[in-house]
C-alpha cells in the first residue's frame, strides 16, 4: 500500500482537484482509498451528498477512537472509498495527546492489506490536520501554482517537511514532488519563467509536468462523483499517476 499526501501552506493551489483526479486515476487499475483531512470538507462534499449518513462516522471520531477507523470508511464507486471530513476536525490541532502526530499513520497501517493505494487531502495550513497526513505519508505532492507568490509557501512546507517531519516522525520519507499546476498558456512568458526559477530553487523534485489552468479542471471540484471512467482526460494528470504508481 502506498500513501500519497497531498500538502500545501497555500491555498487556491489546485491540491484538492490534484488529489481527486489522481484517486480516481489510480482507481482504474487498483484499490484507493480517499481520507479528507480537511475541515472545509471539499473532498467529502465531492463523494458525499446526504452529509447525515456520514454524521458521526467521519476522520475525527475514527482518529478519537469514538468509532473504529474501519466504521469511518465508506465505498463510494469501484475500486475506491473514502473516509470523510467535518467541519470539528480543525480543533484536533488543539487535543492534548501525547503522540497525536502518528495516529493516522499507526490506523493506516492496519489497512495495508485493503488497498493498494491511499489518498490523503490536507488543508491549507501547516497545523495538525496536515502533520497527520505528512507523517503517514510514502509520497508527498505539494501542488504549486506558477507564480511569485506562492514560491514561500513552497519554502514553509519544505521547511516544515524536512525540519520536524522528517527529523520527529517519518525519517523514511524521500518521495516528495513539486507539481506546477494551472499553467496558463495565455501568459506563457511569465509561467514559463516561474517554472525554471522553481526548478533552480527545487532541482531534484520539481516535476516536468505542466498542469493547465482550464475551465474543465476548475469545474471538477463541482462536477460530483457518477464513478464513471475519465476516458483520457487530463493527460498532464495520467503523467502524474505514472510518476505516482
Amino acid at each position: 500500500m502506498k500513501t500519497i499526501c497531498f500538502a500545501s501552506k497555500k491555498g487556491g493551489v489546485s491540491k484538492t482537484t490534484s488529489a481527486l483526479v489522481t484517486g480516481l486515476m489510480l482507481a482504474e487499475t487498483g484499490r484507493v482509498l480517499m481520507v479528507d483531512l480537511d475541515s472545509q470538507n471539499a473532498m467529502t462534499s465531492f463523494f458525499f451528498d446526504d452529509l447525515e449518513k456520514i454524521a458521526g462516522k467521519t476522520v475525527l471520531e475514527g482518529l478519537k477512537g469514538e468509532k473504529l477507523f474501519k466504521q469511518t470508511i465508506f465505498p463510494v464507486g469501484d475500486n475506491i472509498s473514502a473516509i470523510p471530513s467535518v467541519l470539528e476536525f480543525e480543533a484536533i490541532d488543539e487535543w492534548q495527546r501525547t503522540g497525536k502526530e502518528l495516529i493516522l499513520r499507526k490506523e493506516l497501517k492496519k489497512l495495508e492489506k485493503d488497498y493498494d493505494y491511499v489518498i490523503l487531502d490536507t488543508p491549507p495550513n501547516l497545523r495538525t490536520e496536515t502533520v497527520l497526513g505528512l507523517v503517514a505519508a510514502d509520497v508527498i505532492v505539494i501542488p504549486a501554482r506558477l507564480e511569485k507568490m506562492d514560491t514561500r509557501a513552497i519554502d514553509f512546507t519544505m521547511d516544515k517537511i524536512n525540519t520536524q517531519i522528517k527529523e520527529d516522525f517519518n525519517p523514511t520519507l524521500k518521495n516528495i514532488y513539486l507539481l506546477p499546476t494551472q499553467y496558463n498558456y495565455q501568459n506563457r512568458t511569465v509561467n514559463d519563467l516561474a517554472f525554471e526559477t522553481l526548478k533552480e530553487d527545487y532541482p531534484d523534485i520539481t516535476l516536468d509536468i505542466k498542469i493547465p489552468y482550464s475551465s474543465k479542471i476548475s469545474q471538477f471540484n463541482y462536477i460530483g462523483f457518477d464513478n464513471k471512467k475519465l476516458n483520457g482526460e487530463f493527460p498532464e494528470y495520467r503523467a502524474l499517476v505514472e510518476v505516482l504508481r
